[in-house]
C-alpha cells in the first residue's frame, strides 16, 4: 500500500508540474502577461470538461507534458526502491 501511495503522490505532482508549466507556456505564448488568478479556475474547467479555447489548450499541453515526465519519474521510483531493497539486504 505504501508502493501505492509513493507513486499517486509522485504522479499527482508530475502532474502539477506538467499542468503549471503549460499554464505558463500558454500565457506567454499568447503575449498576454502571467496571471495565476485563473490558474484554479482553468484547472476546473478543463478537467470537467467546460473550458473553451485556453482551458482546453492548457489541458492537452498538460497531458502531453505529463507522459514523459510520468515515465521518468515511475523510472526513477522503481530505481530508487530498487536501490533501497538492494542496500537492506547488505
Amino acid at each position: 500500500m505504501r508502493t501505492f501511495l509513493n507513486y499517486t503522490g509522485a504522479l499527482f505532482a508530475t502532474y502539477m508540474v506538467a499542468w503549471s508549466a503549460s499554464y505558463v507556456f500558454m500565457f506567454i505564448s499568447r503575449g498576454d502577461p502571467l496571471d495565476f488568478r485563473y490558474y484554479w479556475e482553468y484547472f476546473k474547467l478543463a478537467w470537467t470538461f467546460n473550458g473553451l479555447e485556453v482551458p482546453s489548450f492548457i489541458w492537452l499541453f498538460s497531458i502531453v507534458a505529463f507522459l514523459p515526465l510520468a515515465a521518468l519519474v515511475v523510472i526513477l521510483l522503481k530505481r530508487h526502491s530498487r536501490h533501497k531493497h538492494d542496500a537492506a539486504e547488505h
